[in-house]
């Protein structure tokens, strides 16, 4: 299910999120226990895109297996580089994730290489993994940092995972799971509060098991899991809303820790209030 809502300012934009975070909160199981709701941030500087992973807007839905046969392929070149000793499933097991899974739940072997997807997913490589924030105020950071000076609005992102204990589906419809942060993998995942949700689906004519869109399953009617709020807020308030989150330590070297991202961080501090 997907909400809209334009906003007219950046203090509007924060009473909305403190307002929603309140709503979604707690999950309840009974009148006695509850336990924390899944709640994610995504900035966007263009409202007009859609909401896809790397991987879907560049090959569209493909094979699980397949992918994992990809990310295997290059594993050596990435690991000769990269410190970690990343946990890559064998030419067997991915062979097997594309015969058996689970409806409602993502195949063990995306848990397993989970860190090593993350890692590539941050560096650029296409990814199934669409990435998202724990933090409104990292996302609205991403939203506001590179707008075009032709835009009008940004937008913000909200997804919420579910409202009752638990997610169902439709055999072969569409389904996101969200997986959380606590993973070894590089420092920016920890910097940025990155968290992340996956589209998958199976397709019966194919019998396989296919990563899939996120815009099908926000545009699904249940109210009750994998909602999704986008708020759209105007481009004029970017000095305002860059201003205060640099002041609470919110800047690309922050998020980064880079060489070229500590030059963005000053560049932006002088230049904030030139251009768009």
């Amino acid at each position: 299910m997907r909400y809209t809502k334009k906003v007219d300012t950046w203090d509007e934009f924060k009473l909305e999120i403190s307002e929603l975070i309140e709503k979604y909160r707690e999950i309840e199981m009974d009148e006695t226990f509850s336990f924390p709701g899944t709640i994610y941030f995504r900035g966007q500087s263009n409202s007009d895109w859609l909401l896809e992973s790397t991987l879907y807007r560049k090959v569209g839905k493909i094979p699980v297996n397949r992918y994992f046969y990809m990310i295997r392929s290059v594993s050596n070149e990435i690991r000769s580089y990269s410190e970690p000793s990343w946990q890559i499933p064998s030419p067997d097991e991915i062979f097997e994730t594309g015969k058996s899974f689970d409806e409602f739940n993502f195949p063990d072997l995306t848990q397993k290489q989970y860190s090593y997807m993350v890692y590539l997913r941050h560096f650029g490589f296409p990814s199934p993994l669409l990435d998202w924030s724990k933090s409104p105020f990292i996302a609205a950071f991403f939203a506001f940092l590179d707008v075009g000076k032709e835009q009008d609005t940004t937008s913000v992102l909200v997804h919420i995972d579910q409202i009752k204990p638990s997610k169902a589906n439709w055999v072969g419809s569409p389904m996101l799971i969200a997986l959380g942060p606590n993973i070894y993998t590089h420092k920016r995942h920890w910097l940025q509060q990155a968290v992340y949700t996956v589209g998958y689906q199976y397709d019966k004519k194919l019998d396989k098991l296919l990563f899939s869109s996120h815009e099908d399953v926000y545009r699904g009617k249940d109210k009750d899991q994998d909602i999704l709020y986008e708020f759209i807020l105007p481009v004029s308030e970017r000095g305002t809303v860059l201003d205060e989150l640099m002041k609470y330590n919110i800047n690309p070297f922050t998020l980064f820790q880079t060489e070229d991202s500590l030059v963005q961080k000053v560049a932006l501090e002088k230049f904030m209030n030139y251009g768009s």
